[in-house]
């Protein structure tokens, strides 16, 4: 018996019996478009957890299914028992499968609890206790840690639901909201040390941590630096105005630089995999914060391939420190697109003179790459501004010749967040949402067998058609350009071409969950082979002993 499961379910939980066109929703992400990779909170409740003597366990159940056909998520839950069972409703596109899973759960565990939490959760927990009578709890807040703790000593017949900060629950045929855990201004006591999950992992159940799909071929690390934002951007739910209405943030609350280094070092403890800080150390901090994280890690012996990415271009001198933390160091920054009107009324405020200075800044000092992320669909953008991003990175490419520059350009789906600026006013940014409530999304799931079909808004300035035509094309052409430039291996985006065409031309329906379409995967990120990475080259055998196994049980 353990204390806690927590389950990452397929954003739709029938995907391997029905076909459906999948598009490029989830090209410049690490996981194929069923969304198989489960939220950092993962890794911080379970490890908090058992720093406390409890048992947990992660099952990524969306994983499992895109790895092997015959496995049955039914077939292992009975097989397993748990004190509570958790499924994350943490991305919007989840909201078919979480709601599946957890109605599974309920049908074989019978009466044993089931809570759901994340992003998504926190916003819809009324609806959610409302109409699904098989889920018990919902934990609305972005730090529930103490409050899981919490619920499993309830369950345990110790303390009372009503102080459990965030929980959500009904009593008496109504439904509650106890008030959310007041954010602490520091977030160092939920410091991870991923060493010591990988090890327990791999005693317990290396398959059911696998963090996507993909992971053993393109493996990648991350840790989390803060919560909350200092932004609203239009289509973002993860913005300031979204953090204080639904989840109780008024602040943004962060790791101090040596807890930072601490986690990223933990994972090089055991690999060389690379590591992608999320946030934007701008803000908490800049300079003076960058300057500790480097120290720590150029003193720890840090050699392993690190990811930086920023909301708004970094001024030089903190570019000079952040290329010490390692001997490969990518920059990521969203632009969003190359239109500046469009770009600032979308929440990004900088020119492309501060755009083109920050490239031309970060190439002279000799970083690793400079990615930048452009995206269709934003409010207010045409199918003509859309299509004119490729002459504005020609013109890049052609300004900063021998560059390191890669531009990845992905629709806006498959939904414009719940929460967000635009999904509360749509109007105001150009959109007509064609759900709004969690029910309606869930139906829109369901019956969509097209990316196009489930997007939830239309734009009046550009048809979902035109935004499906303008991605294709617009991956297309900078495919062509990226290969006259060097910057993508001509036979790469050769093979990319014919995916792109093909799916032209047969609207997708030669395109598995497995592929790319305007991203090449290998272009994304580095294609490395977990096993060469491992400090410890025994353990990768116990790993493809799971595998086996896996397969044999399955």
């Amino acid at each position: 018996m353990i204390d806690l499961l927590l389950v990452h379910p397929p954003s739709y939980y029938y995907f391997r019996e029905e076909k459906r066109v999948y598009g490029p929703i989830a090209d410049v992400v690490p996981s194929s478009p069923v969304y198989d990779m489960y939220p950092y909170g993962f890794f911080s409740i379970t490890y908090y957890l058992l720093k406390k003597g409890y048992k947990a366990r992660i099952h990524n159940a969306a994983a499992l299914m895109v790895l092997d056909e015959s496995y049955r998520f039914e077939d292992y839950l009975r097989g397993i028992d748990a004190k509570l069972y958790g499924v994350d409703l943490h991305w919007l596109p989840h909201a078919h499968g979480a709601l599946e899973v957890a109605k599974i759960l309920k049908k074989i565990k019978g009466e044993v609890p089931v809570v759901l939490g994340g992003l998504s959760a926190s916003i819809f927990w009324a609806e959610i206790l409302t109409k699904y009578d098989f889920v018990d709890y919902v934990l609305v807040g972005d730090t529930t840690e103490k409050s899981i703790e919490k619920l499993i000593m309830y369950i345990e017949g110790k303390g009372r639901l009503e102080d459990i900060e965030g929980l959500a629950y009904r009593e008496e045929g109504r439904v509650k909201l106890n008030p959310p855990r007041k954010p602490e201004p520091l977030l160092n006591e939920y410091k991870i040390d991923f060493n010591y999950l990988f090890k327990y992992a791999l005693t317990d159940d290396p398959l059911s941590f696998t963090p996507f799909s993909s992971f053993m071929n393109n493996p990648i690390g991350a840790v989390l630096v803060f919560k909350g934002c200092l932004y609203s951007c239009a289509t973002c739910g993860g913005g300031r105005n979204t953090y204080m209405e639904y989840l109780g943030r008024d602040r943004v609350s962060f790791k101090t630089p040596d807890v930072v280094a601490d986690e990223i070092l933990s994972i090089n403890s055991w690999s060389r995999i690379p590591v992608f800080v999320i946030g934007d150390l701008q803000l908490v901090g800049g300079e003076k914060y960058v300057e500790a994280l480097v120290k720590e890690l150029r003193e720890n012996g840090f050699d392993a391939p690190i990811y930086f990415e920023f909301f708004y271009p970094p001024p030089h001198g903190l570019l000079e420190k952040i290329i010490k933390a390692s001997h490969t160091v990518y920059l990521q920054l969203s632009p969003e697109t190359q239109d500046e009107f469009l770009r600032i009324k979308f929440g990004r405020q900088y020119n492309n003179t501060m755009l083109e200075k920050f490239i031309e800044r970060a190439h002279k000092l000799g970083f690793s790459r400079i990615d930048l992320y452009f995206m269709h669909g934003i409010p207010f953008q045409t199918m003509d501004v859309a299509l004119k991003l490729p002459r504005y990175v020609e013109n890049l490419y052609g300004q900063y010749k021998n560059s390191r520059i890669d531009v990845f350009v992905s629709p806006l789906a498959p939904f414009i967040d719940p929460g967000s600026p635009a999904f509360k006013y749509p109007f105001l940014y150009g959109y007509k949402l064609k759900a709004k409530t969690l029910s309606e999304h869930v139906d829109l799931i369901s019956r969509s067998r097209t990316w196009v079909g489930m997007l939830n808004y239309e734009s009046y300035y550009m048809s979902n058609t035109e935004l499906a035509i303008a991605t294709a094309k617009t991956g297309l052409e900078l495919l062509k350009i990226k290969a006259r430039y060097g910057i993508i291996d001509e036979d790469i985006a050769r093979k990319q071409i014919e995916v792109i065409e093909n799916y032209l031309e047969s609207h997708g329906e030669t395109i598995g969950i497995d592929k790319k379409i305007v991203v090449p995967f290998e272009e994304l990120y580095e294609t490395l082979d977990l096993g060469k990475l491992l400090r410890n080259p025994d353990e990768i055998s116990k790993i493809l002993i799971n595998i086996t196994r896996f397969g044999e049980n399955n």
